[in-house]
Parts: structure tokens; sequence; C-alpha cells
């Protein structure tokens, strides 16, 4: 019992670090994003797509190790949302072969639900690479050197499902490098003009794009949705560990009473062995009733035999006395 109390307590420990953590990587507050997207695709359709331009002519040098990062919060759970896209000296960020910090590839058609649905999430991802580091990568060439001109916001799911809406919330898109900013294209207010943003393409699909700003209530909804959802999960991690535990203990005691039968089973056969070597191998033999009679009549006649001697002993005597007188 000690050991589980003890089990579940580190887990708790190590978990709400690690969330600790994580939710400080994201940290939107103040103003943000929201890109709103209705899909509207005509049967036999699969791909919809929606691209928002928000800000261009950016004309930023990318160096090797340049890192685009932002916060993402998503309210539908589908694959093609909440992905960031623009171009760098013309070529699209998407078809690159960008990577994010968990592996996931940087193309506008990937899944990040399981990361960023209904809650926020902070994505990293290099697009700053030097000829040897974009080797090494597999990224497609070298950035180093070459011009970040736009970023867009983009929707670009392949699903069966005709018509279906659904919003993303950006926040924090930066660029940084060795985690120093180099680059703040949208944090406040003031960092974007909303006149500014258009649509750069689309397919059956309609899209807007609003810089708003978080209410102190909505920031504070998102903190204690996000403290919830750590509380479920270490709450879900606990009862899996303890039902571990448990299954582990009626493990051990069905082994323990299964030996224990064992062994008594044995020390049984043992006792019963060792009965049967103790039986005396010189024991008499029963006497049976023929053999009864004939030592009887060996007696008899023994006394018989002994009987006749006297007698003759005795007229000898007698005979002797006689003769003598």
């Amino acid at each position: 019992m000690i050991k589980k109390i003890a089990m579940i307590i580190l887990f708790a420990m190590l978990l709400s670090a690690f969330s600790v953590t994580a939710a400080a990587q994201a940290e939107p507050s103040g103003a943000y994003l929201k890109f709103s997207v209705d899909v509207n695709k005509p049967d036999g359709e699969n791909l919809a797509f929606n691209y928002y331009i928000i800000a261009q002519n950016i004309g930023y040098v990318l160096q090797d190790g340049d890192t685009l990062e932002y916060d993402v919060w998503l309210s539908i759970e589908e694959t093609g949302w909440g992905h960031i896209d623009g171009d760098i000296n013309g070529a699209n960020l998407r078809d690159r072969g960008f990577s994010d910090h968990d592996g996931t590839n940087f193309h506008t058609g990937q899944d990040i639900s399981f990361s960023a649905y209904n809650r926020w999430w902070h994505r990293s991802i290099q697009i700053g690479y030097s000829e040897e580091a974009a080797e090494d990568a597999g990224v497609d060439a070298e950035t180093e050197g070459k011009t970040l001109n736009s970023i867009q916001l983009s929707m670009h799911p392949a699903v069966s499902e005709n018509n279906y809406s659904g919003f993303v919330y950006y926040d924090n898109i930066v660029i940084t490098n060795n985690g120093e900013v180099k680059l703040v294209i949208f944090k406040d207010e003031g960092d974007l003009d909303p006149d500014t943003f258009k649509i750069s393409h689309q397919k059956d699909s309609e899209s807007k794009v609003e810089l708003l700003v978080f209410t102190p209530e909505e920031e504070q909804a998102f903190i204690d949705a996000e403290e919830a959802r750590i509380r479920e999960a270490e709450e879900r991690e606990a009862a899996r560990i303890a039902a571990q535990e448990e299954r582990e203990e009626a493990a051990r005691l069905a082994a323990e009473q299964a030996e224990a039968e064992a062994e008594a089973e044995k020390l049984a056969e043992e006792q019963a062995q060792a009965e049967d070597n103790n039986e005396p191998d010189n024991a008499p033999e029963p006497v049976s009733a023929e053999s009864g009679g004939s030592s009887v009549l060996t007696l008899i006649a023994v006394i018989a035999a002994a009987g006749i001697i006297v007698a003759i002993i005795i007229i000898i005597i007698v005979a002797k006395k006689k003769k003598s007188g």
C-alpha cells in the first residue's frame, strides 16, 4: 500500500511539473487572432482549403536556427486546422519538409488536434537552415540567407464531410533563435493592421480573421479549463496506477496460494512415503492353524520318547536289585 501511494504521489508531481512547464510555454493574453472558417463542399469533393494573409512584405532574412513559434487553440477536432503558412523567396513554407518540435510535418494538411483541440498549445518549427543542417534534417533546401516575405493562417483539411464550421485562436507569433526573439509578427494589438488582412486562396470554403482582445473573464476561463484538464489527467493516471497495483497484488496472492498448496501436497506425499518405509522387515510371521498343529504333535512325540526312556531305566534298575538279592 505504501509503495502504491508513493508511486501515485511521484507521478502526480512529475505530471504537474510537466504540465506547468507546458502551460507556461503557451501564454495567450491580451490581443489574439480568431480565424473562422465555414466549409461548403459539393458532393464528391474531398479537399477544401482557405489561406488568409495577415502579414506581408516582411523582408526578414533567415539565419540558421531561426524558429517559427506560436500559440494555438482549436474549436474543432479535425485535420488541417491550426496551421501557419507563408513564403520564403516566393516558395511555400508548407512544402519544404519542416517539422515541429513534436515531429509532426509542418504541411498545413496535418492533424494537430490531438495537442491543440479545446486547449492552448505552444508550437515551434525551425525554418532557418544552413545547407548542412538542411541535409541532416531532411529539409528540401537551405533557407539561410533567404527572405521570409509573408505569414498566412491556413485551413487545409481533406475530409469527407461536406459542411462544417470551426474557428482557431492564434497568439504570440514570433521568430526566435536559440530562445531569443528575432522578429515579432503578432503579440499585441499594434503589431498587425486588420485592414490589410486578405484571402490568399480558397476552395469550397469561406473565412474571416478578426483581431480581438481577451477579457479578464475569458483569460481566467482558459486558465481554469487547463487546470481542470491537468487534474483529470492526474486522476486518470492515479486510477490507472491503482488498478495496476491491485492486479499485481491479486496476482501475487494467487501465486502465493498456489505455491502453498503445492508445498502442502508435497509434504503429504513425503509423509505417506515415510510411513511406508518405517514398517519392520523381520516381524514374526503369523502362525497358521496347520503349522500350530504340527508343533503340538512334535512336542507330544518328544514327551513320549522321554517317558519310554525313563521306564526302561527303571526296569533295568529293578532287575539289577532282584539279581543281587
